[in-house]
């Protein structure tokens, strides 16, 4: 919950969405997170009738088919920052969404890769390698991005900086 706030505040204070656009791609990610959702529902309906959870896992089974909620914060967050032309935040919300379908891709397209003997070996390499440097990519653009928009400008003297006595320059003397 706290990625969801998070995310969110961050989109908020770049500001609104202005273009339809920005709506659409707000719109993948609802159909995104509801895939998501589904998916989770499907699996806790298959984790109960092998026998149940158990214990402390009933909260994370209750919790599974909500948590994609987060997935249509990012894609908030890729709204606003690409009508705004932040390239490297894009990179990191749109690297978000991609590990998104990703998942949701392995465990439905590519769920025989999983479960069975005769998979695709190969292939579930690829798709791990490929999730990997996307993960990166995600990690590396969004420090950079928000390093990149954070102000700089003169450092302002510090507290303990104006106690200090200060030399007057010769030739103000």
């Amino acid at each position: 919950m706290f990625g969801i706030a998070a995310v969110l505040t961050l989109a908020f204070y770049i500001g609104p969405i202005r273009t339809r656009a920005g709506w659409v791609i707000v719109g993948i990610g609802i159909v995104l997170a509801i895939a998501r959702s589904l998916l989770a529902i499907v699996n806790i309906q298959n984790l109960l009738m092998q026998g149940g959870a158990g214990g402390s896992q009933d909260l994370s089974l209750v919790l599974t088919p909500v948590i994609p909620i987060v997935i249509v914060a990012w894609a908030y967050l890729l709204a606003v920052v690409v009508e705004r032309r932040h390239r490297l935040l894009s990179l990191a919300a749109a690297a978000t969404l991609l590990v998104s379908l990703m998942g949701i891709l392995s465990q439905t397209v590519f769920a025989s890769w999983y479960v069975s003997d005769q998979g695709d070996s190969l292939g579930l390499a690829v798709l791990t390698a490929i999730g990997l440097v996307v993960s990166i990519t995600f990690v590396v653009a969004m420090l950079l991005g928000i390093l990149r928009e954070l102000p700089r400008g003169t450092p302002q003297p510090s507290l303990a900086d104006s106690t200090a006595p200060r030399e007057v320059p010769i030739a103000a003397r």
